[in-house]
């Protein structure tokens, strides 16, 4: 049979495009779906785990208030005359521990934000600052990276308002394992699973593309946050401002390393 020219120009489109995904594969590398599954499960099993976690504590403080309430109204039961003071004690006991309640879950929030990764199931440990400082000799970074003292600060103080929202949030909900802090958590472990590959794999191009996911879960958590009460939503905001710059640094950083590592995570790494 005659070759047309329609059939021509289909076989050399074809071997055109053979031939790109093959020099792709070449120097990229096939997709890995099975690390793409591995930190997707990563992510789901330490945000489960804390959520279990949120669950044992509400159950706690369910029954220390509860345990509480039941002394109230005993105190409540009392004699006439003495009804005024056994309310006035009674008032007293209840802002003593809603105080003490409160500074728990300051330090418990404060806990899960430094060091949620006690949860991951990969080994997300943070840097040293003897290791950063070597890293950033190693490692090409634009001129107006921060010092490497100033990432330490900055954390514990996000830590910090994170814990400060967070008490908030709770107060309006009632609840720890409420969404907002739940998206907040799902925040927390797809940082984990950002350090892990950042800084254990050091695969600076799935770097790039995962910093693109932690922004976005702190944003989500910051909106979320903001639903339920718009001053715990604005004491969390610093965090995805600081996330913004932080993503800036990343996508800077894996530009000016050359050549450039691949995006996404392949078999042949």
């Amino acid at each position: 049979m005659t070759q047309t020219v329609f059939d021509y120009e289909a076989k050399e489109r074809a071997k055109s495009a053979s031939k790109w995904i093959n020099n792709w594969k070449q120097n990229y590398g096939p997709v890995s779906f099975e690390l793409i599954g591995k930190y997707i499960f990563s992510i789901a099993a330490e945000a489960c785990l804390i959520g279990l976690v949120l669950f044992g504590v509400d159950i706690v403080l369910a029954a220390v208030t509860g345990s509480f309430g039941t002394t109230s109204a005993a105190a409540g039961s009392s004699k006439a005359a003495v009804k005024a003071a056994a309310a006035a004690a009674a008032a007293a006991k209840a802002a003593t521990m809603t105080k003490t309640r409160n500074v728990f879950l300051f330090f418990f929030f404060a806990f899960l934000a430094l060091r949620s990764r006690t949860f991951s199931i990969l080994d997300a440990s943070r840097p040293k600052l003897e290791t950063e400082i070597k890293m950033k000799e190693q490692r090409k970074r634009p001129d107006w990276t921060p010092p490497a003292k100033v990432f330490p600060v900055v954390w514990i103080s996000i830590a910090f308002l994170r814990s400060i929202s967070s008490i908030l949030v709770y107060e309006q909900v009632g609840k720890l394992l409420c969404f907002p802090i739940m998206c907040l958590v799902l925040h927390l472990s797809i940082g984990d699973w950002w350090n892990f590959v950042t800084n254990k794999e050091k695969m600076l191009g799935v770097s790039a593309v995962g910093v693109l996911f932690v922004l976005s879960s702190a944003w989500f958590a910051i909106y979320q946050y903001y639903s339920v009460l718009p001053t715990a939503g604005y004491v969390l905001m610093p965090l995805g401002i600081w996330l913004s710059i932080a993503m800036a640094l990343v996508w800077s950083i894996w530009d000016i390393n050359k050549p450039r590592m691949r995006l996404w995570p392949t078999k042949t790494l």
